[in-house]
């Protein structure tokens, strides 16, 4: 039981890291787009951040699926049928 608690607090912190650091580097990608388009209006840097956030998360969740099935294939046999 132990074990799986300590499992689940590592998913937890490591959830949040995440959470933070894509949030940073949202901000900041979006920050640099808005001077970029040379607008101070505060809608169009949260619709930016929006945009760099889902593009963010989902490029993280795809090489994320993509580690997590890797090792897998790799510890299947194949078997060899006469």
């Amino acid at each position: 039981m132990l074990e799986n608690l300590g499992n689940e607090y590592v998913k937890a912190v490591s959830t949040g890291l995440r959470f933070v650091s894509l949030m940073v580097i949202s901000a900041w990608v979006a920050g640099k787009l808005q001077g970029l388009f040379h607008n101070q209006n505060t809608l169009v840097f949260v619709g930016l951040l929006l945009v760099v956030w889902f593009a963010l998360n989902e490029l993280v969740e795809r090489l994320a699926k993509n580690r997590r099935s890797a090792p897998r294939t790799e510890k299947t046999k194949r078997l060899d049928r006469p």
